[in-house]
């Protein structure tokens, strides 16, 4: 935890895919290492440790705090321990550091005699040349966890293929993954962030395909193109974003047996429906689109098993939603950008949203709405400008909690204000 500067938020996500590759902890019995971490998260919460501070329904937390002599004393056991080392004052000298944390690459550079042994490199500063980055990861060839996305690099370091036993890594880059980086067969956890923009396609090839020990692909402001090969990668948990106007069936089925996570794009029209149904163990799918998006919804066939649901940028019609409303497992959904065709969303009594707790609606164009949520705990309105009132029927679901309401318009917050809802219910305005 003393990685993390102070006050800062520390995202769940990255702390667990650290700690996974880091190899800290094993799996509790009849759980996945993420799931089992994530227990270990509650149980530092519940001794007041670390807190939580963005959270959703279920208890999916999202972001952690830790309080600033909590995070001293991590950071003062770890250098006393020899665990870790976070470059704040000084590196300590005459000692060979095995895991390093530091905001400023003068600081590294001086003490490089003392990092041949090292096991983790996390950087979040930045460097003004990336000359100091390669004779870094130069000496560093014993790393197993090398975190460097808060660096913009023009080009990908080559040295960074010499790190044969490296199972996480982390950058920023212009460039694209060159294909020798299949050389680092035990990378478990990727994440590369694009700096160019708008987001173009990042071929994968053949020879990446072929890391089949890879846990969690994560390509932030660009996206995955595959081509016509596949290998079976069992292990592959968490994938996106994969452009899936260039991925047929049978490719992302032999690809992902065991796929949890997975975020699409679609940057043209879908020619053919694409068929998720078969990956079971999908929980959570991301879709967004950067064409009309009026198709992307209607070709695709959505898995039973999804518990979470975001849908950015899309194009809705009515027979969508009915379907998303038969999910049986759909707890959170989130619509952030999207257009209804007929701008109004109603839902059916009975068999339709049975299981919803969360929903996100920001910048939609909807102008009527009538919903039927029966198990709504958390309402979520940002800047839907053109829904004029909140619908009555809101103030008759028993198990609604919280209201967000972020909305300039004054009639609406006005609409907000008026309506009688039973407690607990607590309307935010922002």
């Amino acid at each position: 935890m003393g990685i993390f500067q102070e006050d800062s938020e520390i995202c769940a996500s990255r702390l667990i895919k650290l700690w996974v590759a880091e190899g800290f902890l094993k799996p509790l019995s009849g759980k996945s290492l993420e799931e089992a971490e994530g227990m270990y998260l509650k149980a530092l919460v519940d001794r007041n440790l670390i807190c939580v501070q963005r959270e959703e329904p279920k208890g999916n937390v999202k972001s952690y705090g830790i309080h600033d002599l909590v995070r001293e004393l991590c950071v003062r056991k770890a250098h006393e321990e020899n665990f870790l080392f976070v470059k704040e004052w000084y590196f300590p000298r005459d000692i060979l550091l095995r895991r390093v944390c530091a905001h400023n690459f003068q600081d590294v550079d001086a003490s490089l005699n003392q990092m041949p042994l090292a096991r983790s490199f996390m950087f979040t500063g930045a460097v003004s040349r990336e000359i100091l980055l390669s004779r870094v990861i130069s000496t560093l060839k014993l790393l197993r966890v090398l975190d460097i996305l808060g660096i913009r690099l023009n080009e990908f370091p080559t040295e960074i293929l010499q790190l044969v036993n490296l199972r996480y890594l982390a950058l920023t880059t212009r460039s694209p993954l060159p294909s020798s980086i299949s050389r680092l067969w035990n990378l478990q956890i990727l994440i590369v962030k694009a700096i160019s923009f708008p987001p173009g396609p990042h071929k994968v090839t053949p020879e990446i395909l072929d890391m089949t020990r890879l846990r969690q692909i994560k390509f932030k402001r660009t996206y995955i193109w595959y081509e016509n090969y596949h290998v079976v990668q069992d292990q592959l948990q968490s994938l996106s974003t994969v452009a899936i106007s260039h991925i047929t069936d049978r490719i992302l089925q032999a690809l992902t047996p065991n796929l949890k996570k997975l975020g699409i794009f679609c940057d043209e029209e879908l020619d053919r429906v694409r068929d998720l149904y078969y990956l079971q163990q999908l929980h959570t799918l991301k879709c967004r689109s950067f064409h009309d998006g009026g198709n992307l919804l209607s070709n695709l066939i959505f898995p039973h098993s999804l518990k979470k649901l975001t849908l950015r940028d899309c194009g809705i019609l009515d027979s969508d939603t009915n379907r998303i409303g038969k999910l049986p497992n759909l707890e959170i959904l989130k619509l952030q950008g999207c257009q209804f065709v007929s701008r109004k969303w109603e839902s059916n009594e009975g068999d339709e949203f049975c299981q919803l707790r969360f929903l996100v609606m920001e910048k939609l164009n909807l102008t009527y709405w009538a919903p039927h949520f029966p198990r709504l705990e958390h309402l979520v309105i940002r800047q839907c400008s053109d829904l004029k009132e909140i619908p009555l029927g809101i103030k008759d679901i028993p198990t609604l909690e919280v209201v967000e309401v972020h909305e300039e318009t004054t009639a609406f917050a006005l609409g907000m204000v008026t309506l009688e809802v039973r407690l607990p219910l607590h309307c935010l305005y922002k």
